[in-house]
C-alpha cells in the first residue's frame, strides 16, 4: 500500500481539501532516493515487492485479520495471514515507538522462516501458542511451507 512516491522516502503534506489534492505539482525529490535512509526504504520496498511475486498466498488464497483488541490491538500491533494449500504466511505491524511481544497460536504446524530479515525463525506444532517480537514501527513476516 504505498502512496506517491512512498517508497523512494517522498513526504510531501497533502491538504486535507480542496484542488491542492488533486493539482498541486509533487515532484519526486530523488536526493530522498540516494540518502541512507532512502537506501533502505528502496532496499526494503523491493524485497517486499519480490516476496509478493514469489509468495502466492500474498496474491491470492484465503486471508484472515486478527480483530483481538486485547491481545493486538490495544498495543499497536496488526496482524493477519494468508494462507494457500501450500504455504502460510502471516504479517505483523508494530505502530508504536517500542518493540512488542505478543502471543499467538499458530494453527497451522511447520518451520517458519522470517522474511524480511531472516530473525527470529522458528518451528512449531499445531494450535502452539508462541511468542512473537515485532520491532517499534516495523514488522515481520513469518512464512511456512
Amino acid at each position: 500500500m504505498l502512496w506517491q512516491g512512498q517508497e523512494f522516502g517522498e513526504n510531501y503534506f497533502l491538504p486535507d481539501s480542496g484542488l491542492g489534492r488533486v493539482l498541486l505539482l509533487r515532484p519526486l525529490r530523488w536526493d530522498y532516493f540516494y540518502d541512507t535512509a532512502g537506501k533502505s526504504l528502496v532496499k526494503l520496498t523491493r524485497g517486499l515487492m519480490n516476496l509478493r511475486k514469489s509468495c502466492a498466498e500474498l496474491r491470492r488464497g484465503s486471508h484472515y485479520f486478527y480483530n483481538d483488541y486485547e491481545r493486538y490491538l490495544s498495543r499497536g500491533i496488526l496482524l493477519f495471514q494468508r494462507e494457500t494449500a501450500a504455504a502460510t504466511s502471516l504479517v505483523a505491524v508494530n505502530f508504536t515507538d517500542v518493540d512488542q511481544s505478543v502471543p499467538f497460536i499458530f494453527m497451522r504446524a511447520g518451520s517458519y522462516t522470517e522474511q524480511l530479515h531472516g530473525l527470529d525463525n522458528f518451528s512449531t506444532d499445531a494450535g502452539q501458542e508462541r511468542w512473537l517480537t515485532v520491532p517499534s514501527n516495523y514488522g515481520r513476516i513469518w512464512r511456512s511451507i
